[in-house]
C-alpha cells in the first residue's frame, strides 16, 4: 500500500514539474488563461489515465501475490524428491536429498549440503540403501526415491521441512529395512514367504 502512496505522489510532483514549463510561458506570453487551463487539465487527464493503468497493475500483482502465497504452502505440505539423481547432477533436489542423508552421521559423516551429487553423497547413498535393504548401487532410483518419500511423509509431516534426526528417529528406524511380504494360498495350506527387497534400486 505504501508503494501504491508513493506511486501517487511521484505523479503529483511529475505533474508539476511537467506544468512549471507551461506556466512560466502563459506569464511571457499573450496566451489565454483558457489555454493554459485546456493544457493542464490535458496533462491532469494523461494522469488520470496513468493512476487507474497502476491501479490496475497494483491489484493484479496483489492478486498474483495471494496466489503464489497459496501454491507456497500447497507445496510446503507436499514436500517430497521427484527426480532420480545420480552422480554428477547439480539441483535443489541433490541438495534436499544431501539434507536428508545428513540427517544421519552413520551414513553421511560429512553431511555436505552443496547440491552436487559427488563421491561423497554415491557413497552415503549406499549407505542409506543397505539399511533400507536394496540394492547398494548408489543411484536413488524409483525404489529408493519411494522409501524416501515415504520417510519424509511420515517424519515431516505437512512441515514442509526436514526434520533433525530423521533417519535415526525411533519410529523411522522400523520402517527402513521393511521386507516384501508376499502370502501364496496352496489347497489346504498358506505358507508365508518373506523376501528380502535386494533387486530394486
Amino acid at each position: 500500500m505504501r508503494r501504491f502512496f508513493s506511486i501517487i505522489l511521484g505523479s503529483a510532483v511529475v505533474l508539476s514539474v511537467l506544468t512549471a514549463p507551461i506556466l512560466t510561458q502563459a506569464v511571457t506570453s499573450t496566451s489565454s488563461i483558457d489555454e493554459i487551463m485546456a493544457s493542464l487539465q490535458e496533462q491532469i487527464n494523461k494522469l488520470k489515465t496513468q493512476i487507474e493503468a497502476l491501479i490496475t497493475q497494483f491489484q493484479a500483482l496483489r492478486q498474483a501475490q495471494t496466489e503464489v502465497k497459496e501454491t507456497a504452502k500447497e507445496v510446503k505440505g507436499t514436500f517430497q524428491l521427484i527426480n532420480q539423481l545420480r552422480f554428477g547432477m547439480t539441483s535443489e533436489e541433490v541438495k534436499h536429498l544431501q539434507e536428508i542423508l545428513a540427517t544421519d552421521p552413520d551414513v553421511y559423516p560429512e553431511g555436505f549440503i552443496t547440491g552436487y551429487f559427488g563421491r561423497l553423497t554415491e557413497k552415503a547413498v549406499k549407505k542409506f540403501q543397505k539399511k533400507i535393504c536394496v540394492e547398494q548401487v548408489g543411484i536413488v532410483g524409483p525404489k529408493t526415491l519411494a522409501k524416501i518419500n515415504e520417510l519424509l511423509t511420515e517424519g515431516a509431516g505437512a512441515s514442509g521441512k526436514i526434520p533433525p534426526g530423521l533417519l535415526r528417529a525411533p519410529g523411522i528406524l522400523k520402517k527402513l529395512c521393511t521386507p516384501i511380504t508376499t502370502t501364496t494360498t496352496v489347497p489346504a495350506t498358506t505358507t508365508t514367504t518373506t523376501i528380502p527387497a535386494t533387486d530394486e534400486r
